[in-house]
């Protein structure tokens, strides 16, 4: 609650100084000299849930585990080759249905 009345009465000053800005004259490194308090005053609300804490690991790791998806991808398909079996897929289905049924019952 505490946190809360800083955050409102510093919100509630600052609006007030917007809007007086030109009828007040003020020093030229008055702005820079305030925004460096206003920066220097951290976030109003700290409070930070798990999702937070581990959002920051979690883009740092993306980018490696798609590149070990993919090295594992291209991998798995020199290991298996898989273009061998996408061959004899398409030379048993190319082929007539009864020659095909026939192969496989032994020319019944």
């Amino acid at each position: 609650m505490k946190n809360k009345n800083k955050s409102d009465r510093l919100q509630k000053a600052l609006k007030e100084a917007y809007h007086l800005r030109d009828t007040v004259p003020v020093e030229p490194g008055w702005e820079k000299q305030m925004m460096r308090q206003v920066r220097g005053l951290g976030p109003l609300d700290p409070g930070r849930s798990w999702v937070d804490l581990i959002e920051g690991c979690f883009w740092k790791f993306a980018p490696v585990a798609c590149i070990l998806i993919l090295v594992l991808s291209v991998a798995l398909i020199f290991q298996f080759d898989f273009i061998k079996e996408v061959e004899m897929a398409k030379t048993f289905f190319e082929g007539s249905v009864d020659y095909s049924f026939f192969q496989v019952l032994g020319n019944s």
